[in-house]
């Protein structure tokens, strides 16, 4: 909550990117991956594709501190993010 911006979770963090809308942009992000794929790999594994012009400041091991279920569950909710 306090690294990324979400409204409509009311999640007001100020460090990274805003993720409000994100679901409308993940897909046209990285070439050959879908807007659910692209937020996964940005949660596992954040340095494998870091939008120009951004700092590449997502934590390292993020992923690892999620069941499957959870991962899935946030991936599900930002792709849905439009």
């Amino acid at each position: 909550g306090a690294c990324h911006k979400h409204e409509k979770a009311g999640i007001a963090g100020a460090i990274a990117p805003d993720l409000t809308h994100i679901g409308s942009v993940a897909g046209k992000r990285k070439p050959g991956l879908s807007g659910g794929d692209y937020i996964r790999e940005s949660i596992l594994a954040p340095t494998a594709f870091v939008v120009p012009g951004q700092p590449p400041i997502m934590p390292p091991g993020f992923g690892d501190k999620m069941t499957a279920s959870e991962l899935e569950m946030v991936v599900k909710f930002l792709a849905d993010s439009k």
